[in-house]
């Protein structure tokens, strides 16, 4: 197994999954790789984290995330492109904030 860090969005908003002895939160982010090509992460999280993640974060939250690799794997996409499946255990994250949207962009100046 090998560390793996990243900043990504949450692709989708966590999910809560029932286990017996508790649960854990799972959840997918969307790490831009370029302007044509996103890498999706799968991560569990559990504890204090999870509990973290499912009260603050939704879908398009940024964060930066650090996780042990559990399974890294390939499969096909319906375009046949063989893209990389990488789930993770998560050890440490922190939020970060956007980008400031600029408020002048469409006024016009008279």
């Amino acid at each position: 197994m090998f560390q793996f860090s990243t900043i990504g969005r949450f692709a989708a908003d966590p999910k809560r999954v029932e286990i017996p002895n508790g649960y854990f939160v799972s959840f997918t982010l969307a790490v831009n790789l370029s302007k044509e090509r996103v890498l999706f992460v799968s991560f569990h999280a559990s504890g204090c984290d999870a509990d973290t993640i499912i009260q603050h974060c939704k879908k398009g939250t940024p964060i930066f995330a650090t996780g042990t690799v559990y399974n890294l794997t390939t499969f096909t996409s319906k375009s046949g492109e063989v893209k990389p499946d990488l789930n993770c255990k998560l050890d440490h994250f922190s939020f970060i904030s956007s980008k400031p949207k600029d408020k002048t962009e469409n006024k016009t100046i008279a």
